[in-house]
């Protein structure tokens, strides 16, 4: 298929510091030597809020292929659903959070074979990848802030009015909740 890959962002410091590799350069030389360096794009720089929007507006295909579960969060991940993305991801924690039936794909750890049957099953299917893109659309205008806002609101005005039963028992006072 004609696909571009595009790796936004810049590459974790520890991994340059520890390995004495630049992380862009080496990601790069494996796609040429794959022969796919035309599919391959890497945008090696700390990318603000408003140009990762343009970007994931454009993108079909958002994946984040963590290694392992114990990645806590993925502000990106939020970001990438809430602008029509399909989400292809390994299943670390926050993306089981966010990513369940019908709405993206959740593939294996480190198993390339794995991301390459979601991605191409995604690619391969058209309707079915803005089915889900448009799911994911529509799911997380429920976590917009003006939504949030109102349910921080409804939640104030019930603990406000809340009023429990109390009752004298026996030199007790109970609660009733």
């Amino acid at each position: 298929p004609k696909i571009k890959y595009l790796v936004l962002g810049k590459g974790h410091p520890n991994y340059e510091e520890a390995s004495g590799k630049d992380y862009a350069a080496e990601l790069h030389n494996r796609a040429k030597a794959l022969g796919l360096g035309e599919h391959f794009i890497i945008l090696d720089k700390f990318i603000a809020q408003e140009e990762l929007i343009l970007y994931l507006g454009a993108a079909d295909i958002y994946i984040t292929p963590y290694i392992s579960q114990e990645q806590i969060s993925s502000g990106t991940l939020a970001f990438a659903k809430a602008t029509n993305n399909v989400i292809v991801s390994t299943p670390y924690w926050y993306a089981q959070e966010l990513i369940h039936s019908g709405n993206g794909r959740l593939v294996d750890f480190k198993s390339s074979k794995s991301l390459s049957d979601a991605i191409l099953s995604l690619v391969s299917s058209p309707k079915r990848g803005s089915e889900i893109a448009r799911h994911n659309y529509a799911e997380m205008r429920q976590m917009i802030w003006p939504k949030i806002g109102c349910r921080y609101v409804e939640l104030m005005t019930q603990i406000r009015t809340y009023q429990p039963y109390l009752q004298y028992t026996g030199g007790h006072l109970a609660a009733q909740i």
